[in-house]
C-alpha cells in the first residue's frame, strides 16, 4: 500500500480525552464542532478471517442499522440516518491495520437548532394575539436566546456523547485485531 508514516488526525480535543477529535474548530455561537475522526493503528497484519468478525463486532457496537462490505481487503462500514453519518474503515497497510472512523453530525445540529428557531417563531405568532405586530415579533426575536442556550446546550452534550461513542468504537475495533476479549 503505502510507506507513507501514519500522521496523528489533528484534534481540537486534547490528547487522551477519550473523545474523538475534529477538524474544525468550536463555533462561538454553536458550539461542539459537526464533523469528528478517530483512528488507531494496529501492528499487525489484517487475515482475511477477521473481515466477518469484524462486521459482526461494528454492527454490534454501533448499534444501528448500516451497511457492511469488504473494500481493498479490508472493511468499510457506513450508515446515514439523517441526523449522523459515521464511516469506519479498517485499512490493511502493508504489516500495520488502520482502523478510521469519521462522524458527521450536521443533521442532528440542524435539529436542534432548527427547533429552536421554530419555537421562537411560534412564540412570536402566539404573541400576535396578545400584542400587537411590533410587539409580538420583538417577542419572537427576544425569544430567539433562551430557546438558543437550550439548543446550544442539548448540542454540546449529544455532540460530546458521540464523539466519546466513536472513540470508543475504533477501539473496540482495534482492540479486537490484537485479539483482546471483545
Amino acid at each position: 500500500m503505502s510507506d507513507s508514516p501514519v500522521r496523528p488526525v489533528p484534534a481540537v480535543v486534547p490528547v487522551g480525552s477519550g473523545e474523538a477529535g475534529s477538524l474544525q474548530v468550536a463555533s462561538p455561537v454553536f458550539g461542539r464542532p459537526v464533523t469528528y475522526h478517530a483512528q488507531a493503528t494496529v501492528a499487525q497484519a489484517l487475515e482475511p478471517s477477521d473481515v466477518p468478525r469484524l462486521m459482526s463486532l461494528v454492527a454490534s457496537v454501533d448499534g444501528e442499522a448500516g451497511k457492511a462490505s469488504e473494500l481493498g481487503g479490508g472493511l468499510l462500514w457506513q450508515r446515514d440516518s439523517g441526523y449522523s453519518a459515521l464511516s469506519l474503515t479498517v485499512t490493511p497497510e502493508g504489516e500495520r491495520v488502520v482502523v478510521r472512523g469519521d462522524l458527521n453530525l450536521g443533521g442532528r445540529q440542524f435539529a436542534y437548532f432548527g427547533g429552536a428557531f421554530g419555537a421562537a417563531l411560534l412564540t412570536g405568532l402566539v404573541a400576535t394575539n396578545v400584542v400587537p405586530g411590533a410587539q409580538a415579533a420583538a417577542v419572537g426575536v427576544g425569544a430567539l436566546l433562551p430557546f438558543g442556550v437550550v439548543a446550544r446546550a442539548l448540542w454540546n452534550a449529544s455532540a460530546r456523547r458521540s464523539a466519546v461513542a466513536l472513540r470508543e468504537l475504533v477501539d473496540r475495533v482495534a482492540a479486537a485485531l490484537r485479539g483482546a476479549p471483545e
